[in-house]
């Protein structure tokens, strides 16, 4: 009877171990995925379908640039030979599992200089983005943003 009782609580244990396990997986996932989609929404200035992938502080922010495009700004993205890329380089969960942080190089990107100049086009630069797990799954956290030096 031991014998048997040793079995199911191995058996029981050995349950709940895959599906933490798959549940880690999936969270990972969950981060790449939102990270990806926002990036190439993002770098590609399609703002509007970006936003849902944002906390509310981000949306602000998004919104801010964008009431920034001037008309100029759109000619030279539409002009551009190809889209830019998105390649994630690295992704790591931070303070428990709440928090995540996403490295990646962006390819072929338009980068505002600041207000009154006009967008460059980018070749390659690194970004780092963090992600913050709400009720509404993972959303990006714009205010963190961190971007390296760029290749022009």
């Amino acid at each position: 009877m031991r014998k048997y009782i040793y079995a199911v609580i191995l058996l029981f244990v050995s349950t709940i171990n895959l599906i933490s396990s798959c549940q880690r997986i999936s969270n990972s996932n969950d981060i790449t995925i939102v990270a990806d989609s926002f990036a190439t929404n993002f770098y590609n200035w399609k703002l509007e379908k970006a936003l849902k992938y944002c906390t509310a502080e981000s949306k602000t922010q998004i919104s801010f640039l964008a009431s920034n495009i001037s008309e100029k700004d759109i000619e030279l993205i539409k002009q551009r030979n190809e889209d830019a890329s998105i390649e994630i380089t690295n992704t790591g969960m931070l303070e428990e599992g709440i928090k995540a942080r996403i490295s990646m190089k962006i390819y072929n990107s338009f980068k505002m200089k600041d207000i009154n100049s006009d967008i460059q086009l980018n070749k390659e630069r690194d970004v780092t983005i963090n992600l913050i797990k709400t009720n509404e799954g993972w959303k990006v956290d714009l205010t963190t943003l961190k971007e390296s030096p760029t290749k022009e």
